[in-house]
């Protein structure tokens, strides 16, 4: 079984890409507060929480598209998104 405990990018390749997912995701929250669900509205480290899974999970779909072999980027795109919490996409 592969996934985090048998990652394919190198360690400061994966902290790089998951520390830019993160900074993004900060980002998209602080100019879209209205998208933050009840659960985690005033609550800074729930939404620490949210966001760093949110970045660790995209990361750990791209380590599975690039061991998958495909080539589709428009299709990985796709299927991340679908599996993203709605509340992201609002």
């Amino acid at each position: 079984m592969w996934g985090a405990m048998h990652p394919l990018l190198a360690a400061p390749v994966r902290s790089n890409l998951e520390r830019s997912i993160r900074n993004g995701l900060e980002l998209w929250a602080r100019l879209h507060p209205r998208i933050i669900p009840a659960a985690l509205d005033d609550d800074q480290m729930a939404m620490r929480m949210a966001i760093a899974y949110a970045a660790a999970g995209t990361v750990g779909a791209i380590e599975e598209w690039l061991r998958s072999g495909e080539t589709d980027i428009e299709r990985a795109v796709e299927v991340i998104l679908a599996a993203s919490p709605e509340w992201w996409l609002r």
